[in-house]
């Protein structure tokens, strides 16, 4: 995009207002007769306020317009602190904000390929600020913050950019209030419907006067009422990187800026206006970020659109007096009721209707109307494999990256599969269809990182991978943040130990993988002790899944199930790897090893080693005992690799003969 078009587009997302004279408006602290101001900190910042905000400065971050990283700037702050408090503290005392550091590089960020390039509503702007005024902005974030917390100054409905608050923790909420509605009997269910709004450049739209007045209710002390005057006035953002160029700085009026350490803070307290909102009955206004979901619970429709309309209408004032402004178009809806027999609500938004929908995305949970999750789970499960096969594509599975790298495919469909675990756990793991996608959304995942055919059943190749099934993770999610809401987290060793055990019973109730059941029946041991990575020809041994006749037979490539290089009926992954007298020679060392040749139920103390509790006591016989252990897992391994590899050459060499002879 050229500076011109990028002009244009800033222009669209940066409203103007006329500017604002501080001198002529008077702090006047004390206002809110719901919050009591307290004693006044010292201005100045002190070494340790310093050390802890430069410590929190992110690395890795792109530069603001003077092409400082943050690295360096902590480098700094560490080695020569009085310099900076020199420099901050004369900024708080004097409640001035260095004008050079309120010019910001702006990066606009395109939402989507279905948004036109030429609206300003398709992109997300984000300001680039000088590392050493976000450090700036930290020290007086910290004393803000403190002071709100104190006093109490935000609504517990707002749920973003505030600690140990998430959208989770969002999402409960409103969920709380429609299991309450459809709790007791069938006659005496009510109905909880949830209307999500959208605003229209939300963070860019704040006026500056009414973020003053909201730090005035809450009894901000003057000094840090005087430093963010400063910070909000004269602001600026840059096109390009040449701060020279006048003709690229365009002047910012309202507003607060995308990537800045203090605007999130100021916006919550700007926005907790829309929260303090008297609404009729059992109606609450859920925030975050710049979202407001209104959930309205009533016996019947007519009273739940009653107590509906009359919130959103006074969310809508409230907006249109604060310089905001609605998308009544992207508002949307949904009933949450187990009941069978109602009549569907009409809600409005500024005469515009909203639709009642089957299903609702909100803040990245999908809800339905009885509350489920399968609809939930079948659109995460679909972007999960959406993003594994992009990725999955880079990661063929003779050769390709290393087993670490292959991790973190796992973790990237985990991150889609398990987001906002702690909410819809129950509801999953309590439906066959929703585990089965959710389950299935991991299987592309583990073929991958094990290594195996594309026919392998989702339980073996979660076994092979390593992968405990999303339900179960899911259950281990909830339990841990259950428990750290309570102020006693359960440590993660022992969750993970009630994750073996499920997935224990799951691998034991299922049909499927019933070779690889043979060869790992214990899945804490595999686990705990078993192969970290499996090779390419490891897992078609352990998956039964390969080159062997039997497999090709059943999937029409090979004209018989019988071995190729002996009389056996059958060449499955048992025979060829432990039977066949074809590969006697393969077998020799590990045979003169155990003392005997191997059979299924070796295989899993060759992978896994001793069962520990048969151990002697004896720490010379245990070493060389475990020495014999891992010495014949490495001849299992030299076999299989051994074994396969000459298989393959030989039937690629078959196939091709025959492919000639036709």
């Amino acid at each position: 995009m050229d500076n011109t078009a990028a002009l244009t587009i800033a222009r669209g997302l940066f409203p103007a207002s006329p500017p604002i004279d501080w001198t002529e408006i008077p702090i006047t602290t004390g206002e809110s007769t719901e919050l009591v101001p307290l004693e006044e900190e010292e201005p100045s910042f002190t070494r340790d306020e310093l050390k802890l905000a430069s410590g929190r400065l992110p690395s890795g971050k792109a530069p603001g317009p003077d092409l400082v990283p943050n690295e360096v700037i902590k480098m700094a702050a560490f080695r020569h602190p009085e310099i900076f408090l020199t420099a901050y503290n004369a900024c708080i005392q004097s409640g001035h904000f260095p004008a050079r550091w309120k010019s910001a590089l702006l990066v606009l960020l395109h939402k989507g390929q279905s948004k036109p390039l030429d609206q300003p509503s398709s992109y997300r702007p984000i300001s680039l600020l000088d590392g050493a005024g976000k450090l700036l902005e930290r020290l007086i974030l910290r004393r803000l913050g403190k002071h709100i917390d104190s006093v109490k100054g935000l609504s517990d409905s707002q749920f973003c950019f505030r600690k140990s608050r998430s959208t989770t923790d969002a999402i409960s909420k409103v969920l709380q209030m429609a299991r309450a509605a459809g709790a007791g009997a069938a006659k005496n269910r009510d109905l909880c419907a949830v209307v999500t709004l959208d605003v229209r450049n939300a963070f860019n739209s704040a006026p500056w006067k009414l973020i003053d007045a909201s730090l005035q209710w809450c009894n901000t002390p003057e000094h840090l009422i005087n430093v963010i005057r400063s910070y909000m006035s004269n602001r600026s953002v840059l096109i390009d990187r040449d701060p020279d160029t006048n003709a690229t700085h365009l002047p910012v009026s309202r507003g607060v800026p995308q990537g800045s350490v203090l605007g999130p803070t100021l916006w919550n307290l700007f926005y907790d206006g829309v929260l303090r909102l008297s609404v009729p009955g059992p109606t609450r206004l859920i925030a975050f970020d710049d979202d407001v979901a209104v959930v309205a619970v009533a016996h019947n429709a007519e009273l739940l659109e009653l107590a509906m309309n009359s919130a959103l209408s006074a969310v809508s004032t409230w907006m249109a007096e604060n310089g905001l402004s609605l998308a009544p178009e992207k508002s949307e809806s949904i009933v949450l009721t187990n009941k069978y027999a109602y009549r569907q609500p009409e809600f409005a938004v500024n005469g515009c209707p909203v639709p009642v929908k089957s299903s609702l995305r909100y803040l990245g949970v999908h809800l339905d109307t009885r509350l489920s999750f399968v609809e939930h789970a079948r659109v995460v499960a679909a972007g999960a494999k959406k993003a594994e096969t992009a990725l999955g594509r880079l990661m063929p599975n003779t050769g390709g990256p290393t087993q670490s790298k292959r991790q973190l495919l796992m973790s990237v469909v985990h991150r889609r599969v398990l987001y906002g675990a702690q909410v819809w756990a129950d509801e999953v793991c309590s439906t066959k269809k929703a585990k089965s996608l959710m389950t299935q959304a991991q299987r592309c995942a583990a073929l991958r990182v094990a290594r195996c055919y594309r026919t392998v059943s989702d339980m073996a190749a979660l076994i092979l991978a390593r992968m405990p099934p999303a339900p179960h993770l899911a259950h281990e999610r909830k339990s841990y943040a259950e428990s750290r809401r309570t102020g006693t987290p359960h440590a993660k060793p022992e969750l993970r130990k009630e994750v073996i055990r499920q997935w224990q019973s799951t691998w034991d109730a299922t049909s499927k993988g019933s070779w690889t059941k043979v060869l790992i029946p214990d899945v804490g041991r595999w686990w705990y002790y078993g192969l970290k990575t499996t090779t390419y020809r490891m897992s078609q041994a352990l998956s039964g899944h390969g080159c062997f006749q039997a497999y090709l037979f059943k999937r029409a490539r090979a004209q018989s199930p019988a071995c190729m290089h002996c009389t056996a009926a059958h060449d499955d992954a048992e025979h060829t790897i432990l039977n066949c007298p074809f590969w006697y020679d393969s077998r020799a060392e590990l045979t003169r090893s155990l003392g005997r040749p191997s059979r299924p139920e070796d295989v899993g103390d060759l992978l896994c080693g001793p069962i520990q509790e048969d151990l002697p006591t004896e720490r010379c016989q245990q070493v060389r005992l475990l020495a014999a252990a891992r010495r014949n897992s490495s001849l299992f391994a030299e076999m299989v690799e051994s074994i396969l590899g000459q298989k393959e050459t030989l039937e690629r060499a078959r196939q091709k003969a025959a492919a000639a002879a036709t």
